[in-house]
């Protein structure tokens, strides 16, 4: 099984156009439905339906895509760990972090980076469907506490603390807490932060106070852009809502509790030598503070 007739698979299922995916391939359409043809043969099943309007996957089809796209990703991964070796670096490791956590994540790069240059460090945003340590290779994560699968192979130490501020256009600063609440709101969505969105949405429960919900954005980006736009408030972690520019204002909630417990975790057997060398350093940051599922 090839990688390039893998590629090209994966181009006609994003496309279901055959031209289209071997302009994609840089190949000819007659090249594409060769390897498309090779693939079959090798998997001994068919993998698209075509006719003269429109291709379509088969179910065989849909069940080979996500592996095809992990077998594309993993080679692309292999080939640039490898490339990092050859250019001189004497290791490497893979950080995973959500924006909360992303000043404690910074300091400890930081002077890892000073410390350990020969190390390649690849950084990565974190999404909710991402989390994990042994399914995507990755090293660390540094996300809310909660948000960690359980596993008897993972060790986490609590990093820091946070509390959630409102956040709104500077126009409507000034009204009482409970008015501002009950503001359109712009909410990040629950599959990018299933832990974030429930603690939103107990603030509003505890207040007695439905939502109005005018967005779900997926990122944390699109929510800041949602934000200055002025179509509506948002409750963010302290951490995030202080790096705000002067669009919007931000204070903490005053009549109400709010905490979110960070942390850093790491597989416990993991065989990267530069687990435990970065991991000494997230220690001395955290205060020792360790944990384990």
């Amino acid at each position: 099984m090839e990688i390039n007739h893998i590629e090209c698979f994966l181009n006609v299922a994003k496309t279901l156009n055959f031209s289209e995916a071997a302009r994609r391939s840089y190949i000819s359409q007659s090249m594409v439905s060769r390897y498309i043809e090779k693939l079959e043969k090798e998997l001994d099943a068919k993998l698209f339906v075509r006719s003269n309007r429109e291709v379509e996957l088969t179910v065989e089809g849909k069940t080979f895509l996500p592996y095809a796209v992990q077998i594309v990703d993993n080679i692309k991964k292999a080939k640039f760990a490898v490339n990092q070796l050859q250019s001189g670096y004497e290791g490497r490791i893979k950080i995973l972090c959500d924006f909360g956590a992303s000043d404690f994540a910074t300091m400890c790069i930081r002077e890892f980076s000073k410390k350990y240059p020969g190390i390649a460090i690849e950084i990565m945003d974190l999404h909710g469907e991402d989390i994990g340590l042994s399914d995507n290779g990755c090293d660390f994560v540094f996300t809310l506490r909660d948000m960690l699968n359980d596993g008897a192979d993972i060790d986490y130490c609590i990093t820091h603390e946070d509390t959630l501020n409102v956040v709104c256009d500077k126009s409507i600063n000034g009204m009482l807490e409970n008015e501002i609440l009950k503001q359109p709101l712009i909410i990040l969505s629950e599959t990018e932060n299933p832990i974030l969105y429930m603690e939103i949405m107990e603030i509003f429960h505890a207040k007695r106070i439905t939502p109005k919900i005018v967005a779900r954005p997926q990122s944390i980006e699109a929510t800041l852009i949602a934000l200055k736009s002025g179509i509506g408030i948002s409750i963010l972690p302290t951490a995030v809502a202080k790096r705000l520019d002067n669009y919007v204002e931000s204070y903490p909630m005053t009549d109400i509790e709010t905490s979110l417990v960070y942390a850093a975790a790491w597989n416990s057997n993991s065989a990267n030598p530069a687990v435990k060398l970065f991991l000494e350093i997230v220690r001395k940051y955290a205060g020792g503070m360790e944990y384990g599922y």
